[in-house]
């Protein structure tokens, strides 16, 4: 009889569910590990930070966008047009410009990356604001 590994992580299946904190602190005494049938799944955290489409701001989404200028922001260069439709992208000397890095005065290097890559400073930088807005992690050193 063959045995199987049950604690193999399958990239496969995934899915976000939100719990309270005392769940979540059940979750975390057993290692962050929750059993589902006989599978041992690993938990981890996400924040997702709301980003708005036309600004490319963060904290709203394009409906509540306060934007005064009526045309987009592009998420891969920072011009002002829409990204899918981004002139720059197809330049062999094109390098990404964040939005949310040039407005936040950080150094050029750390803003040649895309608004939505999930490294921008700005965004990790939103997500430890966030984390600190739920009750369950101001008790941790994030």
């Amino acid at each position: 009889r063959k045995q199987r590994n049950h604690n193999v992580e399958n990239p496969l299946f995934q899915a976000s569910v939100r719990v309270s904190n005392s769940i979540r602190k059940l979750i975390e005494n057993r290692d962050n590990y929750l059993s589902i049938g006989l599978y041992r799944c690993k938990v981890y955290d996400h924040f997702y930070v709301k980003r708005c489409n036309k600004c490319q701001l963060f904290g709203h989404y394009i409906a509540h966008c306060k934007a005064s200028h009526p045309v987009c922001i592009c998420a891969l260069c920072s011009d002002e047009h829409e990204t899918n439709s981004c002139p720059n992208k197809s330049s062999p000397s094109f390098k990404p410009s964040c939005v949310n890095c040039k407005k936040s005065k950080r150094t050029d290097e750390q803003y040649t990356h895309s608004a939505t890559d999930r490294t921008c400073p700005t965004y990790v930088s939103e997500q430890h604001k966030l984390k600190k807005s739920i009750s369950y992690y101001t008790s941790k050193n994030w």
